[in-house]
């Protein structure tokens, strides 16, 4: 008898634990990332090849459920720029599907139309996604949704400052040795950059290229950030990354767009470990 009054009593709690998601719960500006790869027939052959891949994307919802964003992508070391547009479909039990258009800079709309599988978490803060069927081939790996904002976004210059832990992870297309046909290598990067309040700071890391080990050093970068909490970091090496802001400055994504030696596919996450700039000892 106890225990069937204490189920009794369970249950309207475990009703109300269930969760409940609707269009209203993804409103907002969501800022996404996808490492994995693109599957594809190698021109005049039959045989499919894994192309890798890295993109991020800035995506708008509105109460209807319609979306439109930007996404900076790199396959294979090619990177592009592409506008987006779809729609968003939710269910009550935070699950959700996706279909979307898109347009490449300088190339046009890109034929057909694409979708996704999406789970919505942490009461519309995260979703994690699969592309289901892609515009460039097949797909393979899982998207990773943040929000940055419940409405318009609002950031500034001064924002990102401090000390910032960093990780690159991906790949880098290059020639092998003593070949002309590029391959991708393996890259994993994790170190520490200083910014100033202009946006201006050096940086040094540990990164793995296809397995070897090597110390690097950033000289002072040029960091940029949009109103709309998007923006760019530049080196004077040549290294050109495009960056979303989370958290008022507490943590940015990253992907590299540009860089000296080889073509990246690759995201990179910063979360600030102080708010004062200090002296690189690293």
């Amino acid at each position: 008898m106890v225990y069937r009054i204490l189920t009794a009593l369970a249950l309207p709690t475990l009703c109300l634990a269930q969760a409940q998601c609707s269009l209203d719960t993804v409103r907002g500006t969501w800022v996404a990332y996808y490492v994995g790869s693109i599957t594809t027939a190698a021109a005049g052959s039959w045989s499919p090849e894994a192309t890798p891949t890295a993109q991020l994307m800035v995506e708008t919802i509105d109460y209807q459920g319609r979306f439109t964003g930007t996404e900076y992508a790199s396959v294979g070391g090619q990177t592009v720029t592409a506008t987006l547009s779809g729609n968003i479909q939710v269910n009550a039990d935070c699950t959700a599907s996706n279909t979307f258009t898109m347009s490449v800079a300088g190339t046009g709309k890109l034929p057909g139309t694409g979708s996704e599988r999406l789970l919505i978490l942490n009461n519309g803060t995260e979703m994690r996604a699969m592309t289901t069927h892609g515009l460039l081939g097949s797909p393979t790996g899982i998207g990773y949704y943040r929000r940055v904002s419940w409405s318009e976004p609002h950031c500034t210059q001064d924002m990102v400052h401090g000390v910032y832990g960093a990780t690159f992870e991906g790949a880098f297309v290059m020639p092998p040795p003593g070949q002309s046909q590029p391959a991708p290598y393996q890259y994993s990067q994790i170190g520490i950059s200083v910014w100033d309040y202009a946006g201006r700071g050096p940086g040094a890391a540990t990164m793995s290229l296809g397995g070897n080990v090597l110390p690097i050093s950033f000289p002072e970068g040029a960091l940029t950030v949009n109103a709309d909490c998007t923006g760019t970091a530049k080196s004077p090496d040549g290294t050109v990354n495009q960056l979303v802001v989370l958290n008022w400055g507490d943590e940015m994504l990253f992907i590299t767009m540009q860089t000296f030696g080889g073509s990246p596919v690759m995201i990179g996450k910063y979360k600030r470990m102080s708010t004062t700039p200090a002296e690189l000892k690293w």
